[in-house]
């Protein structure tokens, strides 16, 4: 009876463990960033993946936008002179320092800053993530209307992976 009572529990321990793990690695993310931390940003982001995600996006709407048959002559030209630089603007600012840098300059400024356990509070009352499997999940709404964050599971630990832009982050 012990035994079967220890095996439930242990059970229970792994999928809540299994289920915040997320919200940890997210809450991790926003205090590096919050800190300016790069190196903390590092640990929570996969930049090669996330990098791709960025340049496929970018190629994609740059290639509608061109496609679209709207465009004049200069604007298909401009398109395609962006979509030859995407790439490179891509390496150069998705990095460790250049998300620290970016995040810390448009966030508001805190005098006390929030410790992790608090950030995770608040991510569990207020975040909407949703499972797409058991290895990735999606922070934000799933409107088109604001960017969601996709983490992927290794192992133990889950890390950034890609940013959903909305529908009209990129017109214009």
């Amino acid at each position: 009876m012990k035994k079967s009572m220890f095996a439930v529990l242990a059970f229970i321990v792994a999928g809540a463990g299994l289920w915040i793990s997320p919200y940890w690695s997210m809450s991790g993310l926003a205090v590096a960033a919050l800190d300016g931390d790069s190196y903390g940003m590092g640990e929570h982001v996969d930049f090669p993946a996330l990098r791709e995600n960025l340049k496929g996006q970018l190629t994609a709407r740059m290639t509608e936008e061109l496609s679209s048959g709207e465009s004049n002559g200069f604007q298909a030209i401009g398109v395609a002179l962006g979509m030859m630089m995407v790439d490179k603007m891509i390496d150069q600012f998705v990095t460790p320092a250049g998300l620290a840098a970016l995040v810390k300059k448009n966030i508001p400024q805190v005098t006390e800053r929030p410790s992790r356990v608090t950030v995770t509070y608040r991510l569990l009352a207020q975040s909407d993530m949703t499972w797409s499997n058991t290895s990735r999940v999606h922070f934000g709404s799933a409107d088109d209307n604001a960017a969601r964050f996709v983490f992927q599971r290794s192992f133990v630990s889950w890390k950034l992976i890609g940013i959903e832009m909305p529908g009209d982050a990129l017109k214009n």
